[in-house]
């Protein structure tokens, strides 16, 4: 922590004056540091915030491939959408992967429980309607589950209601009811509520955490994890309000009421409390906001509910049944005062067939078998130290040349002490100032190497954290100009890039963690028709919003992995690599195989807008029939038999689909169609005779395009020096007749 604290220092500018070898000697801060930590942590942060999902997942077994989407889907609406202030806590997370060389997440599961206080309006009863029978049904509409209603006043304005909350479980809300001026309601609530039920992800300074030496990870040590952490510890942060709500909901299931009062005690006292020795960092950064962390003291009763208690949360391994096995285990203590409020089985709180420690962790340069990574502060320290020394001593050099000391006769009438001067200023002596007074002539020496060793370090730098001209988007000079075309500057920064794929892939993968630690409490916690919007639609339209009724819907084994679009974070890059793809996927022979299709084209412009910077919503339409699901024509005709009228898209192709309309319509089991859903035939074989005709002109104008290409681009009314186009297509001799009378298309 001691070296950390000094590294930080560096990177803040926060330096102590130097009193070597003078008093105010040359003390400079260059931005090195920091300058590499913008670069690096803006590069990581707008690569993972442009491209979402953040995280896909895959199924681990082929039985629940049709899960993957779903689970991608409710993960990143957690981890984006519903964890508060979730941008800040990714780029905190990305902030202490760069400085700290560790990033450690803690992914708890918090369902909070309120009392919430809520008012609702309602207009005038209609006359023919009792006012007593009117509230009653404006309370029904408010409470669907209602249970039973008592009336708690004598004006019949106040209601005790019992109903039925939406995990079925029995609550009790009061109501009091007031009459405006118009006669219309003013309904006041309260009611219990869960306001927050779901993941969140909580970012731990490295400070906070304590671990044993010689480890590699945060997970309980097994044969097939050796180098586990037999126990980890870290800092939380409870006030006593939050401390008492949870002893009352059975939460802190160890903590006594004499307990809970020596908490309070030692919370009252701990204004005065001195800073840690592991929190001399926070201490540092307290110091550069101009902040001094003490708790307040607490004199009134109402004043104890804001006070912070330092509390330890330890993931551990114990004989719980004294049968000489170990089980994993979580415990949570009141450090300060000593006292244990909560104990339990590490399965109770996180259900899993493998217990796991709620933790995800990312490295930014690992060092083998150790948990502690190195940093960016620690590659870029010693250059640095190297180039503010150089340029220091140049300083002081300087200030020697341009203000020397001097020497005078000690016989001088001189008053002892320091004699400042001042340019312009005379200074009285006795007898002869020459003889009196010498200053030496200092020469001015060739700083010429300072300036040169300078150069060499930044060289270093450059070299070590991958920066160069070309990443801050200057061109290189010198024979370098050479080089200055499209494909090998490209080129050149995609090499350049290396090292921020690597931290980006590094970073991503406790993203990742992150993403997994959450479904894994889905599968057990998520609570009944849960609700989220998917990303995508801007604006949110009722498509954007999809729901779970039940978490086996989401029971299955997953990995997650990032999108393949991450492995290039410059975006200057992936623009370029996506334009080539575009060249070569969306042509004529590629349609024409079959290797593509509209959707996929759709998804290659999206990414290709998004490297851009811009939003592909506002130049981009998904293809028709992307949001329908795929229909066989067995299914259409079953549905249409069954009086349904059938929404979707030919799964098997608008042309054979088609073909199997008419084939059906001339056999003998057309008869059993009815007279009320003849038309709904007719509109559907409409449908699919339009999309057959738009596949048919697509082929026309790929076949047409690469004849052209054939013939070397030769102009004139036909393709290949006057050869016709080939008519593309068979089956319905007249799409045309088909669409205009689909009945008649048949004898066509």
């Amino acid at each position: 922590m001691d070296k950390r604290e000094e590294l930080y220092a560096k990177f803040r500018g926060m330096l102590e004056d130097k009193s070597y070898p003078y008093e105010g000697a040359a003390n400079t801060d260059l931005p090195i540091m920091m300058s590499a930590y913008l670069r690096q942590d803006a590069g990581l942060f707008n690569a993972v915030m442009t491209t979402r999902p953040l995280i896909a997942a895959k199924a681990m077994q082929s039985r629940n491939a049709d899960r993957a989407e779903r689970v991608t889907e409710i993960v990143d609406a957690q981890l984006f959408l519903e964890v508060p202030d979730a941008k800040r806590r990714i780029d905190d997370f990305i902030s202490n992967f760069i400085l700290d060389g560790n990033a450690v997440a803690y992914t708890p599961w918090v369902k909070r429980d309120e009392m919430v206080h809520e008012t609702k309006f309602a207009p005038p009863a209609p006359p023919e309607v009792p006012e007593d029978q009117y509230l009653l049904n404006v309370l029904l509409a408010l409470f669907p589950t209602v249970r039973a209603i008592s009336d708690t006043s004598a004006s019949g304005l106040d209601y005790r209601i019992e109903y039925l909350n939406e995990d079925g479980q029995r609550a009790t809300a009061t109501v009091s009811v007031y009459f405006t001026d118009t006669n219309a309601l003013e309904i006041a609530l309260t009611y219990p509520a869960t306001v927050f039920n779901g993941p969140v992800f909580m970012v731990l300074d490295i400070d906070d955490l304590f671990i044993r030496t010689r480890v590699a990870n945060l997970q309980p040590p097994s044969e097939e994890n050796p180098n586990g952490a037999p126990e980890v510890f870290f800092h939380v942060r409870y006030t006593i309000d939050q401390i008492r709500r949870l002893k009352k909901s059975g939460k802190l299931n160890w903590l006594t009421d004499e307990g809970l009062e020596t908490i309070i005690a030692g919370a009252r006292t701990g204004g005065s409390a001195a800073i840690k020795p592991e929190e001399t960092l926070k201490e540092q950064k307290d110091e550069a906001e101009g902040a001094d962390h003490r708790e307040p003291e607490a004199i009134l009763d109402e004043e104890i509910g804001h006070l912070r208690v330092e509390c330890l949360v330890c993931f551990d391994r114990w004989d719980v049944n004294s049968d000489e096995q170990m089980e994993d285990v979580f415990w949570l203590i009141a450090r300060d005062a000593g006292v244990l409020m909560e104990g339990r089985l590490l399965t109770d709180l996180w259900p899993a067939k493998v217990p796991y420690r709620p933790l995800a962790e990312s490295v930014f340069v690992p060092v083998a078998n150790r948990y502690y990574g190195i940093s960016l502060l620690e590659l870029a320290e010693h250059l640095y130290d190297l180039i503010t020394g150089t340029l220091n001593l140049a300083i002081d050099a300087g200030k020697f040349a341009n203000i020397p000391p001097f020497f005078y006769s000690a016989s001088a009438a001189f008053r002892p002490g320091t004699i400042r001067y001042a340019p312009g200023e005379g200074y009285p002596v006795p007898g002869v100032a020459r003889d009196a007074v010498y200053f030496p002539n200092i020469a001015t020496r060739d700083q010429s190497w300072a300036l040169n060793l300078v150069g060499l370090g930044y060289q270093f730098v450059e070299r070590v954290l991958a920066i160069s001209d070309a990443q801050y988007g200057r061109v290189p000079v010198g024979r370098a100009s050479a080089l200055r075309t499209m494909g090998t500057t490209l080129a050149l920064l995609q090499q350049g890039d290396v090292r921020a794929d690597q931290m980006l892939l590094r970073l991503l993968n406790g993203l990742a963690q992150i993403a997994h630690n959450f479904h894994r409490m889905n599968r057990y916690l998520l609570p009944r028709n849960k609700e989220y919007r998917i990303w995508g639609w801007e604006p949110a339209h009722k498509q954007a919003y999809r729901t779970i009724e039940h978490r086996a819907e989401i029971d299955a084994d997953m990995d997650f992995e990032f999108q393949a679009s991450f492995l290039m974070s410059n975006q200057a890059v992936l623009a370029q690599s996506l334009q080539t793809l575009l060249t070569v996927i969306v042509s004529p022979l590629m349609i024409q195989m079959g290797l593509t299709d509209p959707q996929k084209i759709h998804a290659l412009v999206r990414d290709y807008v998004k490297a851009l910077r811009q939003d592909p919503e506002k130049y981009l339409n998904a293809p028709s029939g992307t949001d329908k699901p795929g229909l066989l024509a067995e299914e259409a005709i079953s549905a249409i038999l069954s009086g349904e009228v059938p929404d979707g898209v030919p799964l098997e192709g608008a042309q054979a689909h088609l073909d199997k309309l008419l084939e059906f319509q001339q056999s003998d089991d057309f008869g059993h169609v009815t007279s009320e859903q003849v038309p709904v035939f007719q509109h559907w074989l409409r449908q699919v005779a339009q999309a057959t005709m738009m596949e048919r002109q697509a082929q026309a104008a790929s076949q047409f395009q690469q004849a052209l290409i054939q013939a070397g681009g030769g102009g004139g009314g036909s393709p290949a020096g006057g050869a016709e186009a080939p008519e593309p297509g068979s089956g319905v001799a007249n799409p045309e007749q088909a669409v205009n009378d689909p009945l008649a298309a048949a004898g066509a």
